[in-house]
This record gives C-alpha cells, structure tokens and sequence, in this order.
C-alpha cells in the first residue's frame, strides 16, 4: 500500500495541519515497516524520533520492576506513538511490539518540537491529545483497581466508540484483552458470556458486535 503526506492529515495528532505542512512533514519523515511480533522500540530506548503508525496495531508492553510484563495499550494507526518520550526525551515509556504487519514514518524529534514551539495551533492541539491520554490512563488505573470483570470489558467496549452494530476488533486475542485490563481469559471469557445473554453484544469471528451500548452502560 502507498502512502503520501494526505495520509499525516489522518493521523489525528496531524489532522489540524494545512496541506503544505503536510508535505513539508512528509518530506523530512522516514519510511518503515515491521512484521508481525517484530519490536518497533523497546522500553527506555532513546526517543529522537517521533513515530506515526499509519497502518497496522501495535501493543505498549511495560517491563515492571518484579519482571513481569503489563500491558499497557493496544494502538491501531493512523496514530502517533508515545508522544511523551519524544517530548521529554527521557527515553520510550514501554516497548512497541507489532501485532500485525505496519507501516510507519519517522519523524526527527527536533522537527516535532519545532512544530509546537513555532504553531500555537499545533501547540494546542499536542496539549488537548496530552491531556486526553492522562484522563484514559487515569480511568484505566482506577478500572483495574476497583470494577469486577464485567465492568472493565463494557467499559473497554463503549471506549472503542463504536457505533451499534458495528464490530469492535479484539487485540488478538481474549487472552490479550485479558493482558490489556489485568484479567485472564477466562474472567473476560465469562465476562463476555454474561454481556452475550443481556443482549449486549454478540461474540462473533474478527470481534465482538455491539448491540445495545445502553446495556454496557449499566453494566
């Protein structure tokens, strides 16, 4: 598949930018691409360029300090990944596996500053996505801490923003949605299976369809 600098205006980090900033961008982005399971940028790895997933998903995977792994988020493109490390250059905040085959452009860290500092529009609109990010994180934390299964899988469903009756693709697997909200597969299994019998959603081959939103509200 061919990209060009319309595809950065999808993006929606982007999406505000005209379209000779655009392909100014484009110009001075690298192109990549990484195969299935391949590690886009591992945890803690200098962050001197800013990645824009254009196609394909990708899983955050942290490292903890007892060695075990947490998932962090599953991220489908067009998107950008961990703007934070870019603008703090502390280093990436997890490591970016590839879950299917995707397609990226690199954008020097500078370019990125450059951006924001000189467009106060630009400025803006990187701040509304900071602060969109550290709301989700928030609620994230405060779900796995404190709501049962069901919660966490209705709430992860009405999250993807889904129209009724339109399929919400699973992060691989329900073993991986079970990574994602700190639970096992079996407690999501369950979880669905419940959701399934209120008429809430309907398990289907790809993903899971949303029929009554209203339902997982209450849940």
């Amino acid at each position: 598949m061919n990209f060009g600098p319309h595809d950065l205006g999808r993006v929606p980090l982007l999406s505000h930018l005209e379209p000779p900033e655009l392909a100014r961008l484009w110009a001075r982005t690298r192109p990549a691409r990484f195969s299935r399971s391949e590690i886009l940028r591992m945890q803690g790895q200098r962050a001197d360029r800013l990645l824009v997933l254009l196609a394909g998903t990708v899983t955050a995977v942290c490292v903890t300090p007892a060695g075990g792994r947490r998932h962090l988020a599953y991220l489908r493109g067009p998107c950008v990944l961990d703007k934070t490390a870019v603008l703090d250059a502390r280093g990436h905040t997890a490591t970016f596996v590839a879950d299917t085959a995707c397609a990226v452009r690199t954008l020097p860290r500078q370019e990125f500053l450059r951006l924001i500092d000189e467009d106060a529009v630009a400025r803006g609109h990187v701040l509304r996505h900071l602060a969109d990010d550290l709301r989700r994180s928030q609620r994230r934390l405060v779900e796995a801490t404190s709501l049962p299964a069901q919660a966490r899988v209705a709430a992860w469903l009405l999250e993807a923003g889904a129209a009724p009756g339109a399929i919400v693709a699973l992060p691989g697997s329900q073993e991986a949605l079970g990574h994602l909200l700190g639970l096992s597969r079996v407690s999501v299994n369950r979880a669905l299976k419940h959701l399934e019998r209120r008429g809430a959603v309907r398990v289907e081959h790809g993903g899971i369809r949303l029929l009554s939103p209203e339902t997982l509200e209450d849940r």
